[in-house]
């Protein structure tokens, strides 16, 4: 080699890793990948047996590992149901579809490391079914795609009850396999829907007893930080109640090598307005827009818009006794006939909704919407049941059937939902216009949203608990079983809002669920059908609109697919935050 040559190579190389330590030193290390979203409330459990409010369930989704869950198809288009703590679908024992091994994947572990296996969700839906705990998810576990045996009257038969634990279809086969044993036959889709919820996860046997009180009727496992064990794709590192939530990746997670995201924030921010302006100041990633919001922005690029499976309905407290007209079927029309659903659906960006059956419930597997058939249609009033004058004479015979000449109701609500506020606050202003502003007042009673909850569902045992109130049911199982979305109104509903009692209703929602007709989907829509019918003659509950949600994505963050899953969302715990 020359002379010249050498020199030329020596500067090339001396380039090169000068160019090399440039790089290096400038980069710096990578920013974690922060998923940052709010709440509109706190928090107010973190033991998925026992959560019931929306802020609850968006951080246990996080939390808690599913037997079976929704995964974002590769391409995104879509989501697939799919393994995650199971090894894989469930198996037909008998083959006749009555008895269900689940096989749980020897790889699934606690984020300490601990295996997960039989004895976890024994000993989990044990708890969870417990009649002394009565915990407010246990009917879930119960009976909601499919039904275990006796695992309803187990949970509802209360202390001194005849049925023990081994009487109930749950049992250990080996280490890695559970055996459910269910009233019917039914199809490995189902028991993978049944058990797809983050309710039916495992809990942390250890911490679940050690903070378990002497008469065994409470535990305070999910109540701080330091009592609760991940089982999901995230672990909790921070709660400041009533401020803000951190979690991190959890490394022990089964499919810990399709989760992107570092770890996930949430701020409790119960503004909306003041929700808005962080995301546009770049502290969220992803917000849910209030009602009165979206139409604002329906046409920016970052808004997504999705339509709810949740009908929101005026309940009546049928059985408050300084309230008696509330039991006059007259006046509980009037109230009917007298909600003007299209102006409230505008307000709160909705679907007017004279019916009950949501417009997302399919009624037969080939997509049929239920709402699409024609029969279903036929018997719903016109113009959304907006009906003044008619309600006006009803108004006035109801009135005069209880002896008034003057009428006050109280409205309890949810400060936390933009939507209910929207609907109570244009009620309590048109009603009496439409009943007379002589003769009809209503106030209203504002409350955090799980205190609603709560009072609503006391007056099955304390009748004056509540007057009117507003709520709305979502069930997953409603997608594929119009059906279903009347057992909140039967009488044996343990979490129902009020102490509602028609038999008729009560017999049509018993053959619905029981063979043959659950297997027949035509007769299951005729059974939805005439439900339908006999909850507006009876007039259960009032309907007012669909919901819908809109939210705002920021530029960074990657959703995991196109379009949101009625059940699944946006597969959110999947997303990714694009590199700066």
């Amino acid at each position: 080699m020359s002379k010249r040559k050498g020199v030329l190579l020596l500067l090339v190389l001396a380039l090169a890793v000068g160019s090399l330590l440039g790089c290096t030193s400038t980069a710096g290390p990578q920013e974690p990948k922060i998923l940052r979203m709010a709440l509109s409330s706190p928090p107010t459990t973190y033991n998925h047996h026992m959560s019931g409010i929306s802020s609850d369930n968006a951080v246990l989704g996080y939390l808690v590992g599913r037997l079976y869950t929704y995964l974002p198809s590769l391409d995104g288009s879509s989501v697939v149901l799919a393994p995650e703590l199971a090894a894989g679908p469930p198996i037909d024992v008998k083959g006749d579809g009555t008895v269900w091994h689940i096989p749980i994947d020897p790889e699934a572990k606690w984020a300490n490391g601990e295996p997960i296996n039989a004895d976890t969700f024994v000993y989990s839906w044990k708890m969870l079914l417990d009649p002394v705990l009565v915990n407010t998810q246990g009917m879930g576990l119960a009976r909601n795609q499919v039904e275990i045996v006796n695992a309803v009257d187990y949970f509802g038969q209360g202390p001194e009850g005849p049925l023990k634990w081994e009487d109930v279809g749950i049992k250990k086969v080996d280490e890695h396999t559970v055996e459910l044993v269910l009233t019917t036959d039914f199809t490995a889709t189902d028991v993978m829907r049944h058990l797809e919820s983050h309710v039916k996860g495992p809990v942390y046997e250890p911490l679940y007893e050690q903070y378990m009180n002497a008469s065994r009727t409470e535990t305070q496992y999910g109540t701080d930080i330091d009592k609760i064990m991940s089982s999901g794709a995230f672990n909790l590192v921070t709660w400041v109640p009533g401020a803000e939530v951190k979690m991190e990746k959890n490394p022990h997670y089964k499919d810990a090598d399709r989760v992107k995201l570092d770890g996930v924030s949430y701020n409790v921010v119960e503004n909306a307005g003041t929700q808005i302006q962080m995301f546009e100041n770049g502290e969220f990633d992803y917000i849910g827009l209030s009602a009165s919001d979206i139409p604002t922005y329906s046409d920016d690029p970052r808004f997504r818009y999705t339509l709810s499976r949740a009908v929101r309905i005026i309940e009546m407290n049928h059985a408050n006794p300084d309230k008696p007209i509330l039991n006059n079927i007259n006046f509980r029309r009037a109230f009917y006939y007298a909600i003007d659903r299209e102006t409230i659906a505008k307000l709160a960006s909705g679907v007017p909704a004279q019916y009950s059956v949501p417009t997302t419930s399919q009624a037969y597997a080939d997509g049929t919407l239920f709402r699409t058939i024609a029969d279903a249609e036929g018997y719903l009033p016109p113009n959304y049941g907006y009906d003044p004058d008619l309600a006006k004479e009803l108004f006035d015979r109801a009135m005069k059937e209880e002896g008034l000449d003057k009428l006050e109701l109280v409205m309890t609500y949810a400060t936390t939902n933009s939507r209910a506020m929207i609907t109570v606050e244009y009620i309590e202003d048109s009603l009496p216009k439409v009943f007379g502003t002589d003769r009809f007042k209503l106030a209203l009673n504002a409350m955090p949203g799980a205190q609603v909850l709560d009072t609503m569902a006391n007056s099955r045992d304390t009748p004056r608990a509540y007057e009117l109130g507003i709520s709305a049911w979502s069930f997953l199982k409603t997608d594929f079983n119009p059906a279903e979305i009347f057992e909140p109104f039967t009488s044996t509903y343990n979490r129902r809002n009020g102490p509602y009692n028609s038999d008729r209703l009560d017999a049509l929602y018993l053959e619905a669920v029981s063979d043959p007709a659950r297997k027949d989907e035509k007769r299951v829509t005729e059974l939805a059908m005439e439900m339908e019918k006999v909850y507006f003659e009876e007039m259960i509950g009032i309907p007012v609109f669909q919901e819908a949600g809109g939210s705002l994505t920021a530029e960074r963050l990657i959703l995991p697919v196109t379009e949101p899953h009625n059940t699944a969302g946006w597969c959110m715990r999947f997303a990714d935050i694009k590199d700066d």
